[in-house]
């Protein structure tokens, strides 16, 4: 239940946080961009 309710506060805080979870190089990158 805890891992689905990470999930949930993944979805929750937004594309970012995710993305900062998932691949911080992505979100480094988006960030270096944006």
């Amino acid at each position: 239940s805890l891992h689905s309710h990470d999930a949930v506060s993944i979805l929750t805080e937004g594309p970012t946080f995710a993305a900062s979870t998932l691949d911080p190089r992505l979100f480094d990158t988006l960030f270096h961009t944006g």
